[in-house]
């Protein structure tokens, strides 16, 4: 048994039995231990200004230089590449039932969005359909969204819904996800658009891959007429 057990009753890391110093008014950072946080791969500048990839050089990756004339514009900021340790806690919370990491994980986001876009009228986030709901018990997105707008003091909207069912996007190659994501969002109702009229918004998710889900709710928000849109996940 170490001394620290007995003799010392701080908070433990929110990812692993290590005794951190931060207290739960701390910055997130100082609640995660040195251990979690050097096994993450943070994204900091150079990035892709539009799609937020870790880059070595230059302001737009080659990716978003092809796609986005076929795209509703929406800049997308990311805590950490997707990678090693960030792939097993996007795992654990989605798929193992981990949903109090919903809080480190959405207080890192509003952290990064505080830093680079401190005007924001409302958050909301990709909706999952009712079948996939059903057989998880909660929408990652969704929780993640609660903290942020929690943390930054902005009101959370559910704009969007899902109209149909599809295969989890982790198993599909990376074509079926850029060629499958049109038509899958409407409004959430038609309450919904005067709420969205020249809002500045924010889209929230758990992962950026191709970006097809972002710039699919993307799109359907676009015919409210909303001011500004960008979005923010956990991993990119």
């Amino acid at each position: 048994m170490k001394w620290e057990s007995v003799f010392y009753r701080g908070r433990t890391c929110w990812f692993c039995p290590a005794i951190v110093a931060g207290h739960r008014f701390s910055s997130v950072w100082e609640q995660v231990c040195r251990r979690c946080q050097g096994r993450m791969k943070r994204i900091t500048p150079p990035s892709c200004w539009r799609c937020g990839r870790a880059m070595g050089h230059g302001e737009i990756c080659g990716e978003c230089k092809r796609r986005s004339k076929n795209r509703t514009f929406v800049r997308n900021r990311s805590v950490t590449q997707y990678q090693g340790w960030a792939k097993h806690i996007i795992r654990m919370y989605k798929f193992q039932g981990k949903r109090e990491w919903a809080t480190p994980l959405g207080e890192m986001m509003a952290e990064l969005l505080w830093e680079h876009q401190k005007l924001i009228d409302l958050i909301t986030y990709v909706p999952l359909s009712p079948a996939r709901w059903e057989m998880r018990g909660y929408n990652q997105a969704e929780l993640l969204a609660q903290v942020i707008a929690r943390r930054l003091r902005v009101p959370m909207v559910s704009t969007l819904r899902r109209l149909h069912s599809e295969q989890v996007q982790s198993s599909r190659s990376r074509y079926a996800r850029l060629q499958g994501s049109g038509h899958l969002y409407s409004l959430y109702s038609g309450r919904v658009q005067d709420k969205l009229k020249q809002k500045r918004i924010v889209i929230v998710d758990d992962v950026y891959t191709t970006g097809a889900t972002l710039h699919a709710c993307a799109q359907t928000i676009a015919a409210c007429d909303p001011k500004k849109m960008e979005s923010v996940t956990f991993a990119r």
